[in-house]
């Protein structure tokens, strides 16, 4: 009783009329109690009326009650007074949303502890206890408290549930044995609760397991996509980084096409100038040579015409410049085609997984020599002494003189046709300029919307990989949030399991039992593997690649344009010394030389029909 007391509080055993501690208490039929001289005061006040009613719930008699003095409660009041009462009571002794409150309780409510089937209704320990002083002897039954005390109750006999139906699986009583269950396989509830418990343990153990495997699910899933950020983040760290790296590798081919252009532009000009000097210079001493034999070709004195003649009649000498032809395509079109192949070729790369490059780079050509023409600035004027000549040539008088004529007239057709290359060599000249000019603008602009293309590229990819990301991370955190409500479903039937196993309610067992041991609804995820290669590595994988083709394509390309550069501006050789630096011996062998031939000692040597053969 010590212990109840430290429960109670104040208010329970006070009366509601002068609000302190009940004496002398009496119930009015209603069930309410008051001090036996509060209530008869009361009710005093209404004697005119004829008509009696409780202070607390209204409720009104007629005739007036008797009141008798509840010696019981009397006792259970005075034994609190000395032990103490407890101002008031923590607030977690009061029911809350989802507790069963008392039913005795008024005012504020307390948690009920127990439910008592006999009475249909639940106690918190304060009233249990009263339950118990007022019903003493009394086998009433007492369960866990129960909200809904009316499932207890067959809705058909109103009588106790006691009895399991295990051939319809349901709770009834022991009136429906003989009703409509007659006939049935039944048991005790006791007994079916035994049956059941073990049913129960096994349930546990696989909802306890079901929820191991659950949160390692979840815990999988919650490191993969951690994972995959991870992976997504260093793969867009690391295209941007390659990206940039190419586009710094572009530019940096940017400045060698530039700087192959203007060294291409420096020399040629340096070549064509040197050229032009030189026509320059001679096409001075031809016409100074002109202007000396048009002026001896005046003079009286015979034998100043004869002496001067030897020296102004002979021809260029070996330091003159052949006869140039200028080619009309000289120009830098070829490097301009092949930056705009390079950037074509890039795309291509980009676009359809790196197409091989297939052409190869234009020459470009410059000065381009004649064939006979360039042979012929090794003819002389020769004179033929008639003592010595050859019996079949027939000599004419004064031959010096005629020829005089005809050496003047070659030396202006040589002027002429050097002022001519010397008009065309300059042309040439500005127009192999205006070509580099361009060919420099061109690759400048070509190779920056060669950069603008790569920097798309270099969007695209950081787009693809955060669209992929997302994508990814929201299937997995629908999966992560569907996989915590499952988990708390789990645990929430779980602890109902784990409640449910100690209870002394047979029937509440039984009646909740079969619903939560059920296996999970189809609304329940299936089993989940985590990929354990959940990675952008092979995004990262062909973005690396991607550059190293690109880069093989630069290099290939620029080493292409070097060479073609080299080859269209290497000098051609124009002279006999010029072929012959390419000469080489060799010795035939007479076992397999032609048979015309006749070979000289030594096998070095081979004549055919009087033409030697070295």
């Amino acid at each position: 009783m010590a212990q109840a007391a430290g429960l109670l509080e104040q208010d329970q055993f006070s009366c509601s009329i002068c609000l302190d501690l009940l004496k002398d208490p009496v119930a009015i039929p209603c069930g309410h109690s008051f001090c036996m001289g509060c209530i008869k005061g009361y009710w005093d006040q209404n004697d005119h009326t004829r008509v009696y009613s409780c202070p607390q719930c209204k409720e009104t008699f007629t005739p007036r009650p008797v009141l008798n003095k509840n010696t019981m409660l009397a006792e259970v009041v005075e034994k609190l007074k000395k032990t103490g009462l407890q101002s008031a009571p923590p607030a977690h002794y009061y029911a809350g949303p989802g507790d069963v409150a008392c039913d005795i309780c008024t005012g504020r409510k307390r948690k009920a502890i127990k439910s008592c089937l006999v009475c249909l209704a639940s106690y918190c320990e304060t009233h249990l206890k009263l339950h118990d002083v007022l019903n003493p002897g009394k086998r009433h039954k007492l369960i866990d408290a129960f909200g809904n005390l009316q499932e207890k109750i067959c809705s058909h006999h109103d009588k106790l549930l006691e009895i399991y139906c295990r051939t319809d699986q349901q709770c009834i009583c022991y009136l429906c044995t003989m009703d409509e269950h007659k006939g049935h396989d039944t048991v005790s509830a006791t007994a079916e609760r035994t049956e059941k418990q073990k049913q129960l343990g096994a349930t546990q153990s696989e909802f306890q397991q079901r929820i191991q495997e659950r949160e390692k699910e979840l815990q999988d899933l919650r490191q993969a996509v951690q994972s995959l950020k991870h992976s997504a983040q260093t793969a867009v760290e690391d295209s941007e980084r390659i990206f940039t790296e190419l586009i710094h590798s572009i530019e940096r081919r940017r400045s060698e096409v530039k700087e192959l252009i203007r060294d291409q532009e420096k020399a040629v000009v340096s070549r064509a100038e040197g050229l032009l000097e030189r026509l320059e210079q001679e096409i001075t001493e031809l016409r100074r040579r002109d202007a000396e034999l048009e002026q001896l070709s005046y003079t009286e004195d015979h034998i100043h015409f004869l002496q001067s003649w030897q020296s102004l009649c002979a021809p260029p000498g070996t330091g003159d410049l052949p006869s140039i032809t200028v080619s009309p395509h000289m120009s830098f079109e070829a490097v301009r085609k092949s930056v705009s192949d390079l950037n074509e070729r890039l795309e291509d790369v980009c676009k359809v997984e790196l197409v091989k490059i297939s052409e190869s780079v234009k020459e470009v050509h410059t000065v381009e020599p004649r064939t006979r023409e360039d042979f012929l600035q090794y003819s002389c004027e020769l004179t033929l002494d008639p003592n010595t000549a050859n019996k079949h040539l027939r000599l004419s008088e004064g031959n010096r003189e005629k020829q005089l004529g005809v050496i003047q007239s070659k030396f202006q057709q040589r002027i002429q046709e050097g002022e001519k290359e010397l008009q065309d060599l300059r042309q040439a000249v500005q127009s192999l300029k205006r070509s580099a000019q361009a060919a420099v603008e061109d690759s400048e602009r070509i190779f920056t919307e060669l950069i603008c293309s790569i920097e798309r590229r270099r969007s695209e990819v950081k787009k693809m990989i955060r669209d992929q990301e997302k994508a990814e991370v929201s299937r997995a955190e629908g999966l992560l949030e569907r996989l915590e409500q499952e988990i708390a479903e789990l645990r929430r039937r779980n602890a109902e399991l784990e409640q449910l196993s100690h209870t002394d309610d047979h029937i509440h067992f039984l009646q909740s039992c079969q619903s939560l041991c059920a296996p999970p609804g189809p609304g329940y995820l299936p089993s989940i593997t985590v990929s354990p290669h959940v990675s952008f590595e092979p995004v990262r994988k062909s973005v690396a690649e991607l550059k190293e083709r690109l880069e093989d394509v630069c290099k290939g390309e620029l080493l292409k344009m070097s060479e073609s550069v080299k080859e269209g501006h290497t000098l051609e050789p124009r002279t006999r010394e010029d072929f012959l630096q390419y000469s080489c011996q060799f010795t035939l062998d007479p076992n397999t030389a032609n048979e015309l031939l006749r070979l000289s000692e030594g096998n070095r040597e081979g004549t055919a029909g009087g033409l030697i053969l070295t």
